[in-house]
């Protein structure tokens, strides 16, 4: 009789620690995004530079249109429900800028003349990293969702439309464009509902806004980043 209690004690004990590992065997994934930021933005500068003996002024309205978004990610299950994940993505688009300029007169002081040239397809690009606190709700094996939030940081290049020329002894306004970069520290929240396909393999569909603002040379409060939607492979480990 001992015996016997011996080897079932030994069978449930081996039974539990065997449940035990996979239950506390932590989920980890890694997964690809292809999505669009619809959201445009738009920011003002204001530059000057000194010409007979007055100034030429120039006020740029700057655009951003929204365009495609791709990243790449990979969490990591800590504790029960939560997951520690982070994403690096990248992001291009262009945009335009209306330029209202003035320029002194060669000859009369207090003369200026106002100049409106459009300056388009100035480029923008946006790379950016991701870190979120992802809770995971899961309803059958294959259907779950997350919800996730945490802080971004985005670092912007822009070409800016704020400089330019004036021919000598004339009032003809040539610009030209630079190109400012920066960083912006934002946060990120976010849904995704995840379908499986198999115990490995799934997809993944997801709705996120993920921005902030920086200051360029020239340019200050430049937002980026924004609402973002998309779908996305996974791969669960």
């Amino acid at each position: 009789m001992t015996k016997t209690l011996a080897v079932l004690l030994a069978c449930f004990t081996l039974a539990g620690a065997t449940s035990l590992q996979a239950q506390e065997k932590p989920m980890r994934f890694a997964g690809f995004n292809a999505g669009a930021q619809p959201t445009s933005h738009a920011f003002s500068t204001s530059t000057s530079f000194p010409l007979y003996d007055e100034a030429v002024l120039i006020n740029s309205n700057h655009s951003v249109d929204g365009g495609a978004i791709f990243g790449v990610n990979g969490g990591y299950q800590v504790w029960r429900s939560i997951v520690l994940a982070g994403e690096y993505s990248w992001f291009s688009s262009h945009g335009n800028a209306a330029v209202a300029a003035s320029i002194p007169n060669p000859l009369f002081f207090n003369q200026p003349v106002t100049v409106n040239p459009g300056i388009p397809g100035l480029e923008r690009k946006e790379k950016a990293f991701h870190l979120s606190a992802m809770w995971f709700k899961t309803f059958t094996d294959h259907v779950s969702v997350a919800f996730s939030v945490g802080p971004s940081f985005i670092h912007v290049s822009q070409q800016l439309a704020t400089k330019g020329t004036v021919d000598a002894g004339t009032q003809n306004l040539t610009m030209t464009t630079t190109n400012a970069s920066g960083t912006a520290v934002g946060v990120n929240v976010g849904l995704e509902g995840i379908y499986m396909l198999t115990q490995r393999y799934g997809g993944a569909l997801f709705v996120r806004y993920a921005g902030g603002g920086t200051d360029l040379p020239d340019a200050p409060d430049v937002p980026a980043g924004g609402f973002q939607i998309g779908l996305g492979a996974r791969v669960r480990f």
